[in-house]
């Protein structure tokens, strides 16, 4: 659980969110990690939950369109690099992932927690939504650096071989639909990430 007690807010950055990238921005802020016990400067965390005392606590999280995480979860659980080369081995194919996703289960602990969160930074739209985050000033010299170097070049899409497809109309964000071949494969995921959607 991430915390930062002087804004009173929660921040859930969970897996496969551009959670790496946003996360300099509560580190930024001071977020600290109840399960690391330690500042967000210094550690990652994906523990998702509202510490005791911080019940009323505005809750931010990171998100993503449910098409693209599902390709992201199926390339981080599935892409490996064959040893003494940089070659990667893909250990599934995407369609093979899919006909045996059973769940959305990596985003299952946000949508069981007692409240929903406040505010969701999409990282699809990431200025859009962290403008409505109220301590987070977007004029602020060290957040333009911040999403500078984090979003606008997100370091975390030159994977070289192992990089998805990058989206032709944006190149930061992965290009999600050359995955999916049929309309049955994209019902797999709006059955799976249904509360998501």
């Amino acid at each position: 659980m991430i915390v930062q007690h002087e804004h009173k807010a929660i921040w859930w950055l969970p897996q496969r969110t551009a959670s790496r990238a946003i996360s300099n921005i509560p580190a930024y802020y001071n977020f600290f990690s109840i399960k690391c016990n330690d500042y967000l400067k210094s550690v990652h965390d994906h523990s998702i939950g509202i510490p005791k005392g911080c019940e009323d606590y505005l809750i931010i999280c990171n998100a993503r369109n449910p098409f693209a995480h599902a390709v992201s979860q199926w390339h981080w659980r599935n892409f490996e690099q064959v040893p003494g080369s940089d070659e990667p081995r893909i250990q599934q194919t995407f369609q093979e992932y899919l006909s045996s996703c059973r769940g959305m289960h990596e985003l299952h602990s946000v949508f069981s927690q007692a409240r929903k969160p406040d505010i969701y930074v999409r990282i699809e739209n990431y200025m859009e939504d962290l403008a409505k985050i109220p301590f987070v000033n977007l004029e602020d010299p060290n957040v333009k650096e911040i999403i500078h170097s984090q979003l606008q070049n997100n370091n975390y899409t030159d994977q070289g071989k192992f990089m998805l497809n990058r989206d032709p109309k944006d190149y930061r964000l992965t290009d999600w639909r050359s995955y999916y071949k049929s309309e049955e494969e994209l019902d797999i995921v709006r059955k799976n990430y249904k509360i998501a959607f």
